[in-house]
């Protein structure tokens, strides 16, 4: 059997997916836009985002503000937080930038 040396594939930077993000919404394509930004910052294949294993249903909900992530493979379900309150009272974002480029999302098939 013939075998192939396979190319080793670089990871992207964090400049390089939101600077690919923000020109997506810019021309009317935010679910790209969201689908690229998921698959960075909660490391998702874009097959399981395309797939629904996140769904606006997991986003934002309950008493702390997470983001649901089932992993396909394992079944396990995880609630990731997005952000923290300091003993000061101060509210830190995680995913800041993240959750600016879902805000420009339509919310469709909520369930």
């Amino acid at each position: 059997m013939a075998t192939r040396v396979k190319l080793v594939k670089h990871a992207v930077t964090r400049e390089q997916v939101y600077r690919f993000a923000h020109g997506c919404v810019e021309r009317g394509e935010p679910e790209c836009a969201a689908a690229a930004v998921i698959c960075f910052e909660w490391l998702q294949r874009p097959e399981n985002v395309i797939a629904g294993h996140i769904k606006w249903g997991g986003y934002r909900t309950g008493p702390k503000p997470t983001i649901r992530i089932e992993h396909h493979k394992t079944g396990a379900v995880i609630d990731h937080p997005l952000e923290e309150r300091l003993a000061t009272g101060e509210v830190v974002k995680f995913y800041e930038e993240a959750e600016a480029v879902l805000a420009k999302l339509t919310r469709r098939g909520v369930r």
